[in-house]
């Protein structure tokens, strides 16, 4: 499903958000960040770092206490807020919390019959939706007989069904097993939307993200391509984080490539070509900002 375009290419601005739950504690702490649409960012951080506050904010689910934030030219307010829901679609981590009808079918034209569609295009969409996701089959089956994968993909799929232009997934491959995840994988990176994924797993956000944004303690302490954060070994264990599985391997892969162009002879007589492939294997070294954030090359 292709989201329509929009002439502005800015999908989501958030300007110094912030935000303090009831019982004190401040987990927004002046949060900025603008999101292009076609980009898929990684929303990556230890537990506690302010991850699920801001996803709860994208679509207006929790209402910001200071700052701003505009979905496509819209700033959330109360007069907006149906309009942003229909652009911006979040997948909870749970997803027993979005299946309450009594088909998957049903659980999937929720959203689509809110949005006041005429029924011949609910039907259209929860077909494409079941589609997308590999369980035509089971659309009439209720949500809660499904496998915990499926589930997840049915939950994905009522979001999908409205068509919106950002999607924002909280840990999509939390507790599936190895071939749920897989499937996850392929999944995601078939969608043609603007992707924001919170998540902890780091070799999904080495193979599906392009960006990296790494929060701690209610800031944006990094942001940048994905690959160049995520290899920063120094980086990820400040905040809690791993290097990814993944990256490891590439590291080594293009480390054995060095190596082998080096016993070969590559380089030329000033060993340019040699110096060359020894800076491109170095450690990422992030500029800081005045502000304290790490931003890369």
């Amino acid at each position: 499903m292709t989201p329509s375009a929009t002439p502005d290419a800015t999908a989501i601005e958030v300007r110094e958000l912030g935000y303090r739950y009831p019982d004190g504690t401040n987990a927004l702490k002046g949060i900025s960040l603008r999101v292009a649409h076609g980009e898929r960012i990684a929303l990556l951080g230890p537990n506690g770092a302010g991850k699920s506050t801001l996803i709860g904010h994208l679509n207006g689910i929790t209402r910001a206490q200071q700052g701003s934030i505009t979905i496509e030219q819209r700033i959330i307010a109360a007069e907006t807020i149906a309009a942003v829901r229909e652009r911006v679609g979040v997948v909870c981590q749970d997803p027993d919390n979005m299946l309450f009808m009594t088909s998957v079918a049903d659980d999937i034209a929720f959203g689509p019959r809110n949005m006041r569609l005429t029924e011949d295009e609910v039907a259209r969409r929860v077909a494409l939706a079941l589609a997308e996701v590999g369980l035509v089959d089971l659309a009439a089956k209720p949500g809660l007989h499904l496998s915990f994968g499926q589930k997840k993909r049915a939950a994905l799929a009522a979001v999908l069904a409205m068509e919106p232009a950002v999607l924002v997934l909280d840990e999509p491959t939390s507790n599936l097993d190895p071939r749920s995840k897989r499937s996850m994988v392929e999944l995601l990176s078939g969608l043609a939307v603007t992707l924001i994924v919170a998540t902890h797993d780091m070799d999904l956000a080495w193979t599906l993200c392009d960006r990296a944004v790494v929060l701690d303690d209610g800031r944006i302490v990094a942001d940048g391509p994905a690959r160049d954060i995520m290899i920063n070994e120094a980086l990820m264990h400040r905040h809690g984080l791993e290097v990814p599985h993944l990256a490891l391997h590439w590291l080594a892969g293009r480390a054995t490539l060095h190596d082998h162009e080096i016993k070969r002879g590559h380089a030329g007589a000033d060993g340019r070509a040699t110096a060359e492939a020894s800076i491109s294997a170095r450690p990422y070294a992030p500029h800081r900002h005045a502000d304290g954030t790490e931003h890369a090359h």
